[in-house]
């Protein structure tokens, strides 16, 4: 969610772009000989790169851009396309080894600046970008090996030299364990996703500025978050398309540059977009890149449109006109599309799984935010014991507040928990449940009409009460624990552990009790003997 000043900044430049866009096709069609302009293209992409390296501001860490007359641009963005427009002019006529090895030392040129400059997202979208426009192009099989063995050797000494690189990985393959370091940014991420469930929680309900930076990087979390994992999906799918529809394009393009020209867009734009929401979705590590025409930033919004225009002006230069592009070329073409189809696809498959898979666990984490939002809409639900009685209850004070209720005070304090100064007990381990309400649909939409709250799930435990009031009376003014087992089932009938605390006023004595235990005042009451204790 924009503040209002960033909203009608991003606005003005969106027109903008698309004023400055409008141009583009007609240029493209007066203007001959944009295929010889291989050096132009190369040198002044070089030429800006080494600019921000030199003048550039630092980003988090990276340098990224610098300022003009107070606006800040990102040159990368439109480093992007000339790079493009010089690998197509490499590499149209003979895709031979000269024209492969020149192509390959200016890409190598770009992309150590990038790295130089810390900028490692852009540095592989060039890689791939280029290793694949000389796969197409050469139809050899062996200079995609070549690139992706490339790849694996440069992520290993990017793993050693950058640190930023090995906490990502970290946090890729374990955010939960790095939460407090790197992985707090992902984690939420994560929330989000799982928060907006299949349909999102509606427009403003969501909570995406508990993501940081979540306007460039992850733009996508928060939009699922509001409208849900089935409009991401949608999001996603459009992506493919406008993939697809840029690469039957560039079949049918008569001159194999704009051919290539249109092939490196293609490419461009999906592998960014795989980078963006792969990363957001910890499908892949993350890489800091902005999601094309829907992350916030006038370089990439405009770098992006401007992209789309050009896509019209190639196709304007060849209308009419016979493809003359060999079976093979198509053929690879064909590879790299189904290649990226399957990916994106792998990515939904991963994201809906994973996601959905863990919302019960994300859902009891005491990072997550949003459980308060869950508090706002559904009343939590009540525990009951075997036999039917109230273990938990919520009930309303005289400002109609909400505050939980626990008939048998301390009896079953530790096994019960509470949910008021953090999660214990079965407060915690149900604390999905409890939160969520499955009332009946236009139950939930008369609620919401009214502002009432739905009523949350009720949560039927195994303990008996008989069982534990015995327990607790035998084990009297003794510190220690009792539990009572069905040991055909492992059904959990009564748990005790002593010394207790009163949950009803857990508020007002929590501090209390953390003071106690600290001093180790006839021990910690807060701690659960009969699951924490070492008996």
């Amino acid at each position: 969610r924009l503040a209002p000043t960033r909203i009608m900044k991003q606005f003005i430049i969106v027109v903008f772009s698309i004023l400055i866009g409008f141009f583009v096709p007609f240029i493209m069609k007066k203007v001959d000989g944009l295929r010889n302009l291989k050096w132009i293209y190369g040198s002044v992409g070089l030429f800006i790169l080494c600019l921000v390296y030199v003048m550039g501001s630092v980003t988090n860490g990276s340098k990224l851009s610098f300022s003009i007359l107070g606006l800040s641009f990102q040159p990368s963005e439109f480093v992007k396309i000339l790079f493009v427009f010089f690998v197509s002019a490499c590499l149209y006529q003979a895709a031979n080894l000269k024209q492969i090895i020149i192509a390959g030392i200016f890409a190598a040129m770009h992309i150590l600046i990038l790295v130089l400059s810390r900028d490692l997202g852009s540095a592989l979208i060039f890689f791939a970008v280029y290793v694949l426009l000389v796969f197409i192009s050469s139809n050899k099989k062996r200079y995609l090996f070549a690139g992706i063995l490339g790849a694996i050797v440069c992520s290993l000494v990017a793993y050693q030299l950058f640190s930023h690189v090995r906490t990502r990985v970290e946090i890729w393959i374990s955010p939960w364990e790095t939460i407090d370091t790197g992985g707090y940014q992902i984690a939420q991420s994560l929330f989000a996703l799982s928060n907006g469930g299949w349909f999102g929680k509606g427009l403003f309900l969501g909570k995406p500025n508990t993501i940081p930076y979540v306007t460039e990087d992850f733009i996508f979390s928060a939009i699922v978050e509001e409208m849900g994992l089935v409009f991401g999906i949608c999001i996603i799918l459009i992506c493919l398309s406008i993939f697809l529809i840029i690469m039957n394009s560039a079949v049918k393009m008569k001159d194999t540059f704009y051919t290539y020209v249109l092939m490196g867009v293609a490419i461009l734009y999906i592998f960014q977009i795989l980078l963006t929401i792969g990363g957001g979705t910890k499908f892949i590590p993350l890489t800091g890149v902005t999601l094309p025409l829907v992350s916030y930033g006038g370089s990439s919004v405009l770098a992006t449109i401007i992209t789309f225009f050009l896509i019209n002006g190639c196709i304007a230069k060849n209308e009419n006109k016979t493809t003359t592009i060999s079976q093979k070329t198509e053929n690879q073409m064909v590879y790299v599309s189904i290649f990226f189809v399957s990916v994106f696809l792998i990515m939904i498959v991963f994201t809906c799984i994973y996601v959905r898979g863990n919302e019960v666990n994300w859902s009891i984490n005491s990072y997550n935010s949003r459980l308060e939002m869950l508090k706002e809409e559904n009343e939590r639900g009540t525990i009951y014991a075997s036999g039917g009685e109230v273990l938990a209850i919520t009930r309303q004070d005289a400002d109609d507040d909400d505050y939980r209720s626990y008939p048998y005070g301390s009896m079953f304090s530790h096994i019960i928990g509470f949910e008021s100064r953090g999660y214990m007990g079965v407060e915690s381990i149900a604390n999905y449940y409890l939160l969520h309400s499955h009332e009946a649909l236009s139950s939930q939409i008369s609620n919401a009409v009214y502002g009432r709250k739905n009523q949350g799930d009720s949560v039927y435990t195994t303990l008996n009460i008989d069982l534990q009031k015995t327990a607790y009376e035998a084990l009297g003014d003794n510190n220690g624990a009792v539990v009572v087992t069905n040991s055909s089932t492992g059904e959990i009938l009564a748990m005790v552990s002593k010394p207790d605390y009163n949950p009803n006023t857990i508020l007002t004595d929590y501090e209390e009790l953390v003071s106690k235990g600290e001093n180790n005042e006839s021990g910690s009451a807060l701690f659960n003997r009969a699951t924490q204790g070492s008996y």
